[in-house]
């Protein structure tokens, strides 16, 4: 089904996505902050909802670049950040 090596990646980017999802919270408490980095607070609590299996789908509002959200640990927002690229292995 699947190698080890290929689940312990599937479970780190579990990982990863439900540590992001859980420093959304910091947007939710604050509005104009969710507003000053181009999310709103309704789309920021439909990706807290998600299960981590499931893929990020944040995106940043109408008139902003569209860009999907990762939240790579380097990450200097709080562990909130803008990483396409990262976003794409997810």
């Amino acid at each position: 089904m699947f190698a080890p090596s290929d689940l312990a990646r599937r479970f780190a980017t579990w990982r990863e996505r439900a540590r992001f999802r859980a420093a959304l919270a910091r947007l939710v408490e604050d509005p104009h902050l969710a507003a000053d980095v181009g999310f709103d607070v309704p789309s920021i609590r439909a990706e807290r909802a998600r299960l981590p299996w499931e893929p990020v789908r944040l995106r940043r509002g109408p008139g902003l670049r569209q860009a999907v959200v990762d939240a790579p640990a380097s990450s200097g927002f709080g562990g909130i950040g803008l990483n396409p690229a990262a976003a794409r292995r997810i």
